[in-house]
């Protein structure tokens, strides 16, 4: 393969394949590929999340893939009220590759390091080993990690800010 057979701007190895990781000029590599994701995101596959507001106001947010296909899936994401009712359900088709950009940050404005984070998993606190991706904002600092180099746990991250929602990933 040669040079020009490279996407401008898309990080390639020694022998010109593109890095999966790195979706567009001036972006850091995200930790996971769209592949990856793929892999561990089956059908039915539930990630429940705590979502505490900078009002202190909290709920749990929980996401649900299914269809799942070579392309992407449909995402059924909902809230849990107090009683752990099921409030209205949206859906929408979503591709690997969209969830991919998600952690697709402008390098200008972030950098990635290894750290801990610290979550409350099971009503557990616990501070994970984690890639951490600290992005500029106006309204704030933004640090998001992932709490392993798995895409099974790619939801176990969090984001800090001053104005932001803090999640806290719910097995």
């Amino acid at each position: 393969m040669s040079d020009e057979a490279v996407e401008p701007g898309v990080a390639a190895d020694a022998g010109g394949v593109p890095d999966p990781h790195l979706l567009g000029p001036g972006l850091l590599p995200t930790p996971f590929t769209a592949e990856e994701i793929r892999v561990a995101s089956g059908t039915g596959k539930t990630i429940r999340l705590l979502v505490e507001l900078p009002d202190g106001q909290r709920f749990e947010r929980v996401n649900r893939f299914v269809d799942v296909d070579a392309e992407g899936a449909t995402l059924e994401q909902w809230r849990l009220d107090a009683a752990g009712g099921v409030g209205e359900v949206s859906s929408e088709r979503v591709t690997w590759r969209e969830l991919q950009e998600h952690a697709a940050f402008p390098a200008e404005n972030a950098a990635t390091s290894r750290g801990p984070l610290d979550l409350v998993l099971s009503g557990e606190r616990r501070v994970l080993d984690c890639l951490l991706y600290e992005v500029r904002h106006s309204d704030g600092l933004q640090v998001t990690g992932s709490g392993s180099r798995s895409p099974t746990r790619a939801c176990r991250s969090a984001t800090r800010s001053r104005r932001l929602p803090v999640w806290r990933a719910r097995p």
